[in-house]
């Protein structure tokens, strides 16, 4: 009779062995953000309402109308290599600016989120993305008490960046997923 266990011994090591290879993987890479589809169009509604807009349909000029920042409070949680997005709100005290936008989260909130409203160059009357997180928005990432976890930006509708403390440090660029 043939016995089956170095067999089992053998399949048993291997997945052993793929699954720590797998944790390792996990531990190596800083997680991806997943943000809900339904999450993504909200902000892109939001990012439409404050970019700027001609000033009528015969004129080359641009008005900038709203065209300002706005800053949410996102709840994000942590499951095996991704931070997931699970509801956000607007933040209190909310003061928007051209450039800049400040306001307050309650401590049920870790993570933030903002919008980089285009800028219009009347030179060549185009838009102007600001596609990437400043020094300051990742500097508040890593200072911003109750700790943030995650920080979300819009700078054209379905173009999304995100930063992410992982291991203590603020890693940026992440790969964000729509989901």
């Amino acid at each position: 009779m043939h016995s089956l266990r170095p067999t089992k011994s053998f399949a048993i090591g291997v997945l052993a062995l793929a699954a720590f290879l797998e944790l390792g993987y996990l531990l190596a890479t800083p997680p991806v953000v997943i943000v809900p589809d339904k999450i993504v169009t909200q902000w892109d509604s939001i990012w439409l309402r404050n970019k700027p807009a001609p000033c009528s349909a015969k004129s080359p000029a641009w008005c900038s109308g709203d065209n300002k920042e706005f800053l949410g409070c996102v709840a994000v949680k942590r499951n095996l290599g991704a931070w997931i997005v699970k509801s956000w709100q607007p933040a209190s005290d909310m003061k928007r600016m051209a450039t800049t936008v400040s306001g307050t989260c309650s401590v049920a909130f870790n993570g933030m989120w903002h919008l980089h409203p285009a800028e219009v160059d009347v030179n060549e009357l185009h838009l102007n993305f600001f596609r990437n997180l400043s020094g300051q928005d990742l500097t508040t990432l890593y200072e911003t008490s109750p700790p943030a976890r995650v920080s979300l930006m819009t700078w054209a509708p379905g173009q999304l960046t995100a930063a992410v403390i992982w291991r203590g440090k603020v890693v940026y660029p992440v790969q964000v997923e729509v989901r």
